[in-house]
Protein backbone atom coordinates (compact mmCIF):
# COMPACT_ATOMS: atom_id res chain seq x y z
CA UNK A 1 0.00 0.00 0.00
CA UNK A 2 1.32 3.40 -0.88
CA UNK A 3 2.04 5.70 1.99
CA UNK A 4 -0.52 8.37 2.73
CA UNK A 5 1.58 10.15 5.31
CA UNK A 6 2.74 12.71 2.74
CA UNK A 7 2.76 14.20 0.09
CA UNK A 8 -0.36 16.28 0.62
CA UNK A 9 -0.86 16.15 -3.11
CA UNK A 10 -3.03 18.55 -5.02
CA UNK A 11 -3.16 21.17 -2.33
CA UNK A 12 -4.10 24.15 -4.38
CA UNK A 13 -7.16 25.53 -6.14
CA UNK A 14 -7.98 27.76 -9.08
CA UNK A 15 -8.05 31.53 -8.92
CA UNK A 16 -8.80 34.51 -11.11
CA UNK A 17 -5.76 36.78 -11.46
CA UNK A 18 -6.76 40.02 -13.21
CA UNK A 19 -3.37 41.65 -12.61
CA UNK A 20 -1.69 38.86 -14.58
CA UNK A 21 -4.19 38.06 -17.25
CA UNK A 22 -4.16 39.99 -20.51
CA UNK A 23 -7.72 38.81 -21.16
CA UNK A 24 -10.57 39.51 -18.82
CA UNK A 25 -11.72 36.38 -17.06
CA UNK A 26 -8.62 34.29 -17.72
CA UNK A 27 -8.04 31.68 -15.02
CA UNK A 28 -4.78 30.12 -13.88
CA UNK A 29 -4.92 26.75 -12.17
CA UNK A 30 -1.97 26.03 -9.90
CA UNK A 31 -1.38 22.64 -8.29
CA UNK A 32 1.03 22.08 -5.46
CA UNK A 33 1.91 20.19 -2.32
CA UNK A 34 3.43 20.80 1.08
CA UNK A 35 6.15 18.15 0.98
CA UNK A 36 7.96 16.59 3.92
CA UNK A 37 8.80 13.31 5.69
CA UNK A 38 6.74 12.23 8.70
CA UNK A 39 8.28 8.75 8.84
CA UNK A 40 10.90 9.27 11.53
CA UNK A 41 9.63 12.56 12.92
CA UNK A 42 9.16 12.52 16.68
CA UNK A 43 8.22 15.83 18.27
CA UNK A 44 8.99 14.47 21.74
CA UNK A 45 12.64 13.76 20.83
CA UNK A 46 15.06 16.69 20.70
CA UNK A 47 17.60 15.14 18.34
CA UNK A 48 19.06 11.91 16.91
CA UNK A 49 16.02 11.04 14.80
CA UNK A 50 16.32 9.25 11.46
CA UNK A 51 14.08 10.16 8.56
CA UNK A 52 13.06 7.38 6.19
CA UNK A 53 13.66 8.36 2.55
CA UNK A 54 11.25 5.77 1.10
CA UNK A 55 8.60 8.36 0.26
CA UNK A 56 10.96 9.76 -2.35
CA UNK A 57 13.23 6.79 -3.13
CA UNK A 58 10.84 3.83 -3.34
CA UNK A 59 9.19 3.44 -6.79
CA UNK A 60 6.06 2.12 -5.04
CA UNK A 61 5.60 5.25 -2.93
CA UNK A 62 3.92 8.58 -3.68
CA UNK A 63 7.05 10.39 -4.83
CA UNK A 64 7.26 8.30 -7.99
CA UNK A 65 3.49 8.11 -8.35
CA UNK A 66 3.04 11.88 -8.71
CA UNK A 67 5.93 12.10 -11.17
CA UNK A 68 4.53 9.38 -13.41
CA UNK A 69 3.04 10.42 -16.74
CA UNK A 70 -0.19 8.50 -16.03
CA UNK A 71 -0.79 10.85 -13.12
CA UNK A 72 0.47 14.06 -14.72
CA UNK A 73 -1.36 13.65 -18.00
CA UNK A 74 -4.76 13.38 -16.34
CA UNK A 75 -5.04 17.17 -16.34
CA UNK A 76 -3.85 19.50 -19.09
CA UNK A 77 -4.14 23.23 -19.50
CA UNK A 78 -5.77 24.97 -22.47
CA UNK A 79 -2.52 24.62 -24.43
CA UNK A 80 -2.38 20.88 -23.80
CA UNK A 81 0.47 21.08 -21.28
CA UNK A 82 0.39 18.37 -18.56
CA UNK A 83 -0.09 19.60 -15.01
CA UNK A 84 2.80 21.39 -13.35
CA UNK A 85 3.35 21.15 -9.62
CA UNK A 86 4.82 23.48 -7.03
CA UNK A 87 6.60 21.60 -4.25
CA UNK A 88 6.85 23.49 -0.97
CA UNK A 89 9.69 21.54 0.62
CA UNK A 90 9.73 21.39 4.41
CA UNK A 91 13.01 22.32 6.12
CA UNK A 92 14.52 23.55 9.37
CA UNK A 93 14.54 22.77 13.11
CA UNK A 94 13.57 19.07 13.36
CA UNK A 95 15.70 18.20 10.32
CA UNK A 96 18.86 19.98 11.52
CA UNK A 97 19.37 17.47 14.33
CA UNK A 98 18.68 14.27 12.43
CA UNK A 99 21.18 11.42 12.19
CA UNK A 100 20.82 11.06 8.42
CA UNK A 101 24.56 11.16 7.80
CA UNK A 102 24.07 10.34 4.12
CA UNK A 103 22.41 13.73 3.55
CA UNK A 104 24.95 16.46 2.70
CA UNK A 105 22.95 19.28 4.35
CA UNK A 106 20.46 17.91 6.86
CA UNK A 107 18.38 21.07 6.90
CA UNK A 108 17.64 20.37 3.21
CA UNK A 109 16.85 16.67 3.54
CA UNK A 110 13.51 16.80 1.68
CA UNK A 111 14.90 19.09 -1.00
CA UNK A 112 17.96 16.86 -1.43
CA UNK A 113 15.85 13.72 -1.80
CA UNK A 114 13.42 15.36 -4.21
CA UNK A 115 16.26 16.50 -6.45
CA UNK A 116 18.19 13.22 -6.15
CA UNK A 117 15.32 10.99 -7.23
CA UNK A 118 13.08 13.30 -9.25
CA UNK A 119 15.22 16.05 -10.78
CA UNK A 120 14.64 14.82 -14.34
CA UNK A 121 10.86 14.74 -13.86
CA UNK A 122 10.85 18.18 -12.25
CA UNK A 123 12.73 19.62 -15.22
CA UNK A 124 10.58 17.73 -17.71
CA UNK A 125 7.32 19.03 -16.25
CA UNK A 126 8.76 22.47 -15.39
CA UNK A 127 7.80 22.06 -11.74
CA UNK A 128 8.79 24.59 -9.06
CA UNK A 129 10.69 23.91 -5.83
CA UNK A 130 10.03 26.26 -2.93
CA UNK A 131 9.92 26.38 0.89
CA UNK A 132 7.52 25.10 3.54
CA UNK A 133 8.41 25.87 7.16
CA UNK A 134 6.86 24.65 10.41
CA UNK A 135 7.68 26.92 13.35
CA UNK A 136 8.49 24.07 15.74
CA UNK A 137 10.03 25.29 19.02
CA UNK A 138 11.51 22.99 21.68
CA UNK A 139 9.63 24.07 24.80
CA UNK A 140 7.51 23.15 27.81
CA UNK A 141 4.45 25.37 27.49
CA UNK A 142 2.49 23.90 30.42
CA UNK A 143 5.42 23.77 32.83
CA UNK A 144 5.14 20.07 33.63
CA UNK A 145 8.82 19.41 32.92
CA UNK A 146 8.13 17.50 29.69
CA UNK A 147 9.41 19.12 26.50
CA UNK A 148 8.09 18.86 22.96
CA UNK A 149 8.56 20.52 19.63
CA UNK A 150 5.54 22.71 20.20
CA UNK A 151 4.28 25.24 17.71
CA UNK A 152 6.16 28.48 18.33
CA UNK A 153 3.77 31.41 18.70
CA UNK A 154 6.30 34.15 18.03
CA UNK A 155 8.34 34.23 14.83
CA UNK A 156 11.30 35.66 16.70
CA UNK A 157 11.68 32.29 18.47
CA UNK A 158 12.46 30.73 15.08
CA UNK A 159 14.04 33.64 13.25
CA UNK A 160 17.63 32.35 13.33
CA UNK A 161 16.55 28.90 12.20
CA UNK A 162 14.37 30.33 9.44
CA UNK A 163 17.21 32.49 8.15
CA UNK A 164 19.46 29.45 8.12
CA UNK A 165 16.89 27.63 5.99
CA UNK A 166 16.73 30.42 3.43
CA UNK A 167 20.51 30.63 3.19
CA UNK A 168 21.09 26.89 2.91
CA UNK A 169 18.36 26.50 0.30
CA UNK A 170 20.00 29.20 -1.80
CA UNK A 171 23.68 28.53 -1.26
CA UNK A 172 23.65 24.73 -1.20
CA UNK A 173 20.75 23.92 -3.56
CA UNK A 174 20.22 27.04 -5.69
CA UNK A 175 16.61 27.35 -4.55
CA UNK A 176 14.99 30.52 -3.26
CA UNK A 177 11.24 30.68 -2.66
CA UNK A 178 9.19 32.80 -5.02
CA UNK A 179 6.20 31.64 -3.01
CA UNK A 180 5.97 30.31 0.53
CA UNK A 181 3.65 28.35 2.78
CA UNK A 182 3.86 28.18 6.56
CA UNK A 183 3.23 25.06 8.59
CA UNK A 184 -0.23 25.05 10.16
CA UNK A 185 -0.94 28.25 8.17
CA UNK A 186 0.51 30.14 11.13
CA UNK A 187 1.46 33.79 10.71
CA UNK A 188 2.14 36.79 12.94
CA UNK A 189 3.12 40.42 12.34
CA UNK A 190 6.82 39.85 12.97
CA UNK A 191 6.97 37.00 10.45
CA UNK A 192 5.00 38.97 7.88
CA UNK A 193 7.36 41.92 8.29
CA UNK A 194 10.32 39.60 7.69
CA UNK A 195 8.66 38.09 4.62
CA UNK A 196 8.32 41.58 3.17
CA UNK A 197 12.10 41.72 2.78
CA UNK A 198 12.55 38.58 0.70
CA UNK A 199 9.49 36.50 -0.23
CA UNK A 200 7.32 37.91 -3.02
CA UNK A 201 4.22 35.82 -2.40
CA UNK A 202 2.97 34.20 0.79
CA UNK A 203 0.24 31.57 0.50
CA UNK A 204 -0.50 30.94 4.16
CA UNK A 205 -3.90 32.64 4.36
CA UNK A 206 -6.59 30.20 5.51
CA UNK A 207 -9.67 32.41 5.93
CA UNK A 208 -11.80 32.14 8.04
CA UNK A 209 -9.87 29.71 10.26
CA UNK A 210 -9.17 30.61 13.89
CA UNK A 211 -8.18 28.38 16.80
CA UNK A 212 -5.93 25.39 17.36
CA UNK A 213 -4.75 22.90 19.96
CA UNK A 214 -3.07 24.55 22.97
CA UNK A 215 -2.49 21.24 24.74
CA UNK A 216 1.06 19.94 24.41
CA UNK A 217 2.29 19.26 21.86
CA UNK A 218 0.62 22.44 20.60
CA UNK A 219 -0.27 22.68 16.92
CA UNK A 220 -2.58 24.20 14.29
CA UNK A 221 -2.86 27.50 16.17
CA UNK A 222 -3.86 30.13 13.62
CA UNK A 223 -6.00 33.21 13.16
CA UNK A 224 -7.14 34.32 9.71
CA UNK A 225 -10.63 35.37 10.79
CA UNK A 226 -10.14 39.01 9.77
CA UNK A 227 -8.63 38.43 6.33
CA UNK A 228 -10.52 39.24 3.10
CA UNK A 229 -13.32 36.80 2.42
CA UNK A 230 -13.21 37.39 -1.34
CA UNK A 231 -9.79 35.68 -1.64
CA UNK A 232 -8.05 38.29 -3.76
CA UNK A 233 -4.35 39.16 -3.44
CA UNK A 234 -3.61 41.92 -0.94
CA UNK A 235 -0.62 43.58 0.64
CA UNK A 236 -0.82 43.03 4.43
CA UNK A 237 -1.02 45.86 6.92
CA UNK A 238 2.17 46.24 8.96
CA UNK A 239 0.16 46.16 12.20
CA UNK A 240 -2.19 43.33 11.22
CA UNK A 241 -1.10 40.71 8.68
CA UNK A 242 -4.75 39.74 8.12
CA UNK A 243 -5.95 42.99 6.60
CA UNK A 244 -4.93 45.09 3.63
CA UNK A 245 -2.21 47.71 3.97
CA UNK A 246 -0.22 49.82 1.52
CA UNK A 247 -0.36 48.52 -2.07
CA UNK A 248 3.15 47.13 -2.37
CA UNK A 249 4.14 43.42 -2.62
CA UNK A 250 1.28 40.97 -2.57
CA UNK A 251 0.24 38.39 0.02
CA UNK A 252 -1.68 35.65 -1.69
CA UNK A 253 -4.54 33.68 -0.14
CA UNK A 254 -4.08 29.95 0.09
CA UNK A 255 -4.29 28.38 -3.33
CA UNK A 256 -2.81 31.27 -5.27
CA UNK A 257 0.68 31.15 -6.73
CA UNK A 258 2.30 33.54 -9.18
CA UNK A 259 4.84 31.94 -11.47
CA UNK A 260 8.13 33.86 -11.74
CA UNK A 261 7.43 34.26 -15.46
CA UNK A 262 4.67 36.75 -14.68
CA UNK A 263 5.77 38.30 -11.39
CA UNK A 264 9.04 39.14 -9.79
CA UNK A 265 9.24 41.37 -6.77
CA UNK A 266 10.89 44.60 -7.83
CA UNK A 267 14.55 44.82 -6.90
CA UNK A 268 14.56 41.38 -5.29
CA UNK A 269 18.26 40.68 -4.92
CA UNK A 270 19.56 37.77 -2.95
CA UNK A 271 23.13 38.09 -4.01
CA UNK A 272 26.77 38.13 -2.92
CA UNK A 273 26.41 34.63 -1.49
CA UNK A 274 29.53 32.71 -0.53
CA UNK A 275 29.65 29.23 -2.02
CA UNK A 276 32.54 27.94 0.07
CA UNK A 277 32.22 24.48 1.67
CA UNK A 278 30.54 24.20 5.05
CA UNK A 279 32.78 24.79 8.04
CA UNK A 280 32.37 23.85 11.66
CA UNK A 281 31.01 26.71 13.71
CA UNK A 282 29.35 28.39 10.75
CA UNK A 283 26.35 30.57 11.49
CA UNK A 284 24.08 31.54 8.63
CA UNK A 285 22.35 34.89 8.47
CA UNK A 286 20.32 37.01 6.10
CA UNK A 287 21.22 40.66 6.27
CA UNK A 288 19.45 43.24 4.16
CA UNK A 289 19.35 41.72 0.70
CA UNK A 290 22.51 39.74 1.10
CA UNK A 291 22.84 36.14 2.20
CA UNK A 292 26.08 35.49 4.05
CA UNK A 293 27.89 33.26 6.48
CA UNK A 294 29.02 34.46 9.85
CA UNK A 295 31.77 32.43 11.51
CA UNK A 296 31.21 32.05 15.24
Amino acid sequence: MRSKKLMTVLLVCLFLIPIVAAEKGKVYLVLGSDTSIWDGLSISRYDNRYFNAALYADPEENGYAVMDTTFRHQLRDSDGTPMKMTWWMMAGNVFHRSKNCNIPVRNNVTLYLMKKYHRDAIERYDDRLSLHYHNYHWSDTDGDGIYYYNQGLDFNLNKDDYEECLCKFLIEDDVFPISFRTGWHYMDNAWQAYQERFIPFDMSNAYPAKGGDYNEPTNNIIDWSESPEDFVPYHPNADNYQIEGDPEPVAAPVGLLYQPLFHQKKNLEIASCSRKPLRAGTRWAVTGRTCRRMIS
